[in-house]
């Protein structure tokens, strides 16, 4: 194999732990071939920011945004170049940005992300930028209702009142009376929202019954907010003109992708697409190590796992997984005849916070464990 590395190392971020840059930079700096590639991966949701400043230098800014609870105030980075801007979501309406127990995308509304949006777009220091939007790890499914709202949008029920923010209230949208509007207002913006997952807005792989659990939804809550989801593709079909419910990656961010395509005209583009992955495909690896915080059937599901899987199919690298923790469920028989190696973290504590507060030291054992394999 000469001419090439030995190993590619292209691992996303674990959520509410570590970003992939770090993650990646602990995994080459215990390894112990030299014959590394480093590729950080993001599929547009935690670490989306620090995966580009690896590949590009930016600059930062940043914008004090109502938190996704509407509670209180919270300071957000976007970071540009010559050309671009680049956006996080997941640092504007993350679940990291509030506790397990209060965590309800019932209540939890994408107003603060629309009120960045704004920002950046009346910032003259960016003006005629594109905007780059990495889509995915929110706390919210609101179809980006309230980031229209934040933006001007005038969204209303049936007796003309202002929709009222949070999830829940999706299913009350009746009418958009300054739709053209403000689609005209905001026509001439370039923006692409980079999705993290292949999942449509409605129905049984949408966003709400696929994601809305982890979210803090209870088993009740998913219908309500499907619910919501479906009447709001009944609204956009209306005034838009098409039907976006069944469309691919459209439910990404709690159908936030569908939201800013809907209102400011905004391209939905696969991850893969973005930071185009098949590059990697010239080359030729011996072994790929990648995985996230947890590896369960979603993992596989056009999210950045599951894409470099198929990449290490197709170049013949042996693949090993490494993750906080695994559903042994997801790796069927099939899955595991292409994959060498999983790697667990919290196989090495004692519960998963424990594995979470210990994130740097499980990657130490991690590596250790994989130089045992790789000799």
């Amino acid at each position: 194999m000469a001419g090439s590395s030995d190993i590619l190392l292209c691992i996303n971020s674990f959520k509410e732990s570590l970003n992939s840059v770090g993650i990646n930079k602990i995994i080459a700096k215990n390894l112990t071939s030299k014959r590394i590639d480093l590729s950080p991966l993001s599929d547009g949701g935690d670490g989306f920011l620090q995966v580009i400043q690896f590949q590009k230098k930016c600059n930062s800014k940043y914008y004090f945004i109502s938190s996704p609870l509407l509670n209180k105030k919270i300071k957000v980075e976007i970071i540009y170049d010559d050309k671009n801007v680049y956006i996080e979501s997941a640092n504007a309406l993350g679940l990291k940005l509030i506790s397990k127990k209060n965590r309800n995308p019932l209540k939890t509304s994408s107003y603060g992300f629309g009120e960045l949006l704004r920002k950046v777009i009346h910032d003259r220091t960016l003006r005629g930028k594109s905007v780059i939007i990495g889509i995915g790890g929110t706390s919210t499914n609101d179809a980006g209702c309230g980031m229209a709202q934040a933006l001007g949008y005038k969204l209303q029920n049936k007796n003309g009142k202002p929709l009222k923010l949070g999830g829940r209230n999706l299913r009350s949208l009746e009418k958009i009376p300054n739709f053209e509007n403000m689609k005209y207002k905001y026509g001439n913006l370039n923006i692409f929202a980079v999705a993290d997952v292949q999942n449509p807005l409605t129905g049984a792989n949408g966003s709400t019954k696929i994601y809305a659990k982890q979210k803090g939804a209870r088993r009740k809550d998913i219908q309500t907010l499907e619910m919501g989801m479906i009447n709001f593709g009944k609204i956009a079909k209306r005034y838009y003109g098409e039907n976006l419910t069944r469309k691919k990656m459209y439910g990404a961010g709690g159908g936030l992708a569908a939201g800013l395509n809907v209102f400011l005209n905004a391209h939905v583009i696969s991850w893969n697409e973005f930071f185009e992955i098949k590059i990697l495909e010239k080359k030729r690896y011996e072994y790929i190590i990648t995985g996230e915080g947890k590896i369960d059937s979603q993992s596989f599901n056009g999210k950045g796992v599951g894409e470099i899987f198929k990449l290490s199919k197709k170049i013949n690298a042996k693949l090993i997984l490494i993750c906080g923790s695994v559903d042994r469920k997801s790796l069927t028989p099939m899955r595991m005849r292409n994959i060498y190696k999983v790697v667990s973290i919290q196989d090495y504590f004692k519960n998963e916070n424990e594995s979470i507060r210990n994130a740097t030291l499980g990657l130490k054992l991690a590596a250790m464990e994989i130089n045992k394999t790789i000799k």
